[in-house]
């Protein structure tokens, strides 16, 4: 059985930056380095401790942030993707036109941005591999994270 992915491999081993621009990547990150916290309570801070309870929500959190995506991703043909995209991108574009409030244009045209960078980075994940496996699978194959990722 391969030993599991942790966050300090990851960030010494690859020497990738820690902020991302990737939704995916972030989530994964966040969640390593919280998993690995919480393996190694008695390395952390008194704080840390008194809220694992906390740190522990948050983890499942991540989890179901990814899981979300994994669903989605593995629920979506590459053609239903570009149609998503297109969607967005017409409502991004109608936005240039509006006559409405400006409040309502502006939650308009970030919901549309969120939409064609999340769509986008589908996209970027279907062109390197077919089936987004189970979070456990990626934690125990690195270079398989690291396929999902893009890295």
């Amino acid at each position: 059985m391969s030993q599991k992915v942790t966050y300090s491999q990851l960030i010494s081993v690859l020497g990738i930056k820690e902020a991302s621009d990737s939704m995916l990547e972030s989530l994964f990150l966040s969640m390593l380095e919280l998993e690995e916290k919480i393996n190694n309570i008695e390395e952390q801070s008194w704080g840390f401790k008194k809220g694992i309870e906390n740190s522990k929500e948050h983890l499942k959190e991540y989890k179901n942030k990814i899981n979300k995506i994994r669903v989605d991703f593995n629920n979506s043909t590459v053609d239903s993707l570009i149609s998503r995209l297109k969607e967005a991108q017409s409502s991004l574009e109608a936005t240039k036109n509006w006559t409405g409030t400006y409040l309502h244009r502006s939650m308009v045209e970030s919901s549309a941005n969120s939409s064609i960078t999340y769509i986008n980075m589908l996209l970027a994940i279907k062109s390197r591999i077919n089936h987004f496996e189970d979070i456990e699978f990626y934690t125990t194959n690195k270079d398989e994270l690291i396929k999902l990722l893009g890295w």
